[in-house]
């Protein structure tokens, strides 16, 4: 076969070629949550952060703040809580409005409410002035059961951890499930719960926990990472068998996997080989011939003939089998990729669906 003839069928195994590579996800790494959320004090559970107050409200707030404090001066704690209430509402984030808010609500017997306020306190300022005396009262108001529980969910959360990191992934999903339900407002431990249930292969379970975290964490500094692997779980799975089987007619495979651009990609190659291999041509033949006297007499004659047709329907064939292979990699392998790290600085540990 000539070299022009070749040049065309070439073209299209090397455009083949590069169909056929594997289309790789960028990997999804998530870091297991090695510090408990809830762990700061007894009783002060994880909130959405406050909003800043505007300037002049801002102002204003510690305008009656002020008159709150001369009225507890004046002996009308009643006063003083109604001021400390209204400068807190004026501005969330001021730690002395929530701290006296708090000590007013105790001294009026609101256990609950002062609870409440001490916690936003402390997390305004862990380690403001004043500090010390609120985890006191925190933990005095703090009932005990709840107390209880924080600490058999810090315990159990501890436990994941050391068996995750052993690669015990069914032990530390139980106890990550155990933290969970001890504290029903913890999001980190449904978060760890997830991952073990991604080293378990339980992806629907996986996604649940996730779109849980961050319904009980909206304001999560990795809400778009969580976000993005949510997305990547509900992607549907296929079967490689199925893929395989499918794209055994070209392009079917990657019309299977939903990947219809380079199912069209590859139903235009194959189609384009098997054209070619319809290619006629025509071509001088001399026919040898010997006359009734004896005489050699060849003559030529115009054959047609189609050049193309072995090298195409290889070349088509070649296609259609790369192609199959490579959904059925693509469905074995999952759309996404995440990679589970330990937390800090630890080795990564892939995990593909």
């Amino acid at each position: 076969m000539s070299a022009p003839h070749v040049r065309p069928l070439l073209t299209l195994i090397l455009i083949a070629g590069c169909i056929a590579q594997p289309v790789r996800a960028q990997p999804i790494t998530l870091s297991l949550k090695r510090t408990f959320a809830a762990n700061e004090v007894a009783g002060c559970q994880p909130t959405v952060s406050a909003i800043g107050a505007l300037p002049r409200d801002a102002a204003e707030a510690r305008r009656v703040f002020a008159s709150g404090q001369e009225l507890a001066l004046q002996g009308d704690p009643k006063g003083a809580g109604v001021a400390f209430a209204r400068a807190s509402a004026l501005d969330p984030t001021d730690d002395r409005i929530a701290y006296a808010f708090a000590r007013a609500l105790e001294e009026a017997n609101d256990s609950t409410s002062a609870l409440r306020e001490y916690c936003r306190a402390l997390r305004l300022s862990p380690a403001g002035r004043d500090a010390a005396d609120v985890r006191a009262r925190v933990a005095k108001l703090t009932p005990r059961a709840s107390a209880d529980a924080l600490f058999r969910a810090r315990e159990r959360f501890g436990m994941g951890v050391v068996a995750f990191d052993a690669r015990r992934n069914e032990e530390a999903r139980r106890a990550f499930d155990d933290a969970a339900r001890a504290i029903p407002t913890e999001a980190d431990a449904l978060f760890n719960r997830s991952i073990a249930e991604l080293q378990l292969g339980d992806r629907s379970a996986a996604r649940r926990d996730l779109t849980a975290y961050l319904a009980r964490r909206p304001d999560a500094m990795d809400r778009a990472l969580v976000q993005r692997s949510i997305d990547a779980l509900g992607r549907p799975q296929h079967s490689a068998g199925a893929a395989f089987t499918s794209g055994l007619i070209p392009g079917m495979g990657q019309f299977y996997t939903r990947r219809p651009a380079q199912g069209l990609a590859v139903l235009a190659l194959v189609g384009g080989a098997a054209y070619a291999s319809l290619h006629t041509a025509n071509r001088n033949v001399t026919v040898p011939y010997v006359d009734p006297n004896g005489v050699p007499a060849p003559y030529i004659t115009l054959v047609k003939e189609r050049p193309y047709r072995t090298a195409a329907l290889a070349t088509a064939a070649g296609i259609t089998l790369a192609a199959a292979l490579e959904a059925a990699w693509f469905a074995k392998r999952g759309p996404a990729q995440f990679i589970i790290a330990p937390g800090g600085k630890g080795a990564g540990l892939a995990v593909r669906f």
